[in-house]
């Protein structure tokens, strides 16, 4: 920050140059492009990138709101409609916690159901009470 302090750059700039001011757009475009050439990747838009990270943080289960303050966008819903096309497989994943929280509970519920009877049970035989059946 003190080196940023120094060459006068006093901005929030996502690229600068070494002494501080702005790149020209195109530069930074330039430079993406010659970057994925020399990797071998393939191409896409640099703005694409945007949405390629939005896109995964969803994926992630990363809170919505987070990933809309990330994009700078002024409401969670701006983000939500843009990235809509992501909400399937959360909506599916979401679907499948809630039928495991349930099957998990259910299953607690029978463990304890039946232990329950089975002492029921056994105290029953053993002072020859009715016979209790489960």
């Amino acid at each position: 920050m003190q080196e940023r302090l120094r060459l006068g750059a006093l901005n929030d700039l996502v690229f600068c140059r070494e002494d501080g001011k702005p790149w020209e757009p195109d530069a930074v475009t330039r430079g993406y492009f010659k970057l994925i050439k020399r990797c071998e990747v393939t191409q896409v838009r640099f703005h694409d990138l945007r949405h390629s990270h939005a896109t995964q943080l969803l994926k992630q289960g990363v809170n919505p709101k987070a990933v809309s303050e990330r994009l700078g966008h002024s409401t969670v819903g701006m983000t939500l409609d843009t990235y809509s096309h992501v909400l399937p497989d959360i909506q599916e994943e979401a679907a499948n916690k809630v039928d495991n929280v349930l099957r998990t509970a259910l299953g607690n519920y029978r463990e304890r159901y039946a232990y329950g009877a089975s002492v029921l049970q056994h105290w029953c035989l053993s002072n020859h009470a009715l016979h209790f059946k489960p």
